[in-house]
């Protein structure tokens, strides 16, 4: 298991269908003769894109002082990654709602959420509230 923010106890907890959505994917991996995956793969990969979207905002690793801080967004992006990867691309046939897509949507507009307000390092504010009044 990978060193990242959150583990995959929190994210089960947090996003119960993705114990169902892995089992997709890993389905479709097999049909395609492909190896299986787990949720670290997608824990590690969340923490990366999370590196990224922060280091948009100037905070890069070095900044980080608190990572508990970041344990939310990162669960959050690793469900949407894991239910967009479930997602049923064409279901016209069965004319069935794909509970993954919905679950995608759901859990990317809650990292979008989560990392904008995530404040991971001492001294710098989230997303828009960076704007102060000077007195002079």
């Amino acid at each position: 298991m990978s060193t990242t923010y959150s583990t995959d106890a929190e994210v089960y907890l947090r996003a119960p269908l993705v114990g169902k959505a892995l089992a997709r994917v890993n389905a479709e991996r097999a049909d395609a003769s492909l190896s299986t995956t787990d949720l670290d793969t997608y824990r590690v990969e969340a923490q990366r894109q999370l590196l990224v979207d922060l280091a948009a905002r100037g905070i890069t690793s070095d900044l980080i002082t608190d990572a508990a801080a970041l344990r939310e967004p990162e669960v959050c992006l690793t469900a949407a990654m894991l239910f967009e990867a479930a997602t049923i691309r064409s279901d016209a046939q069965t004319a069935t709602p794909d509970v993954f897509g919905a679950q995608a949507k759901r859990w990317r507009s809650a990292y979008e959420s989560a990392i904008t307000s995530a404040r991971p390092t001492e001294g710098v504010k989230s997303a828009g509230q960076s704007f102060e009044w000077e007195r002079g």
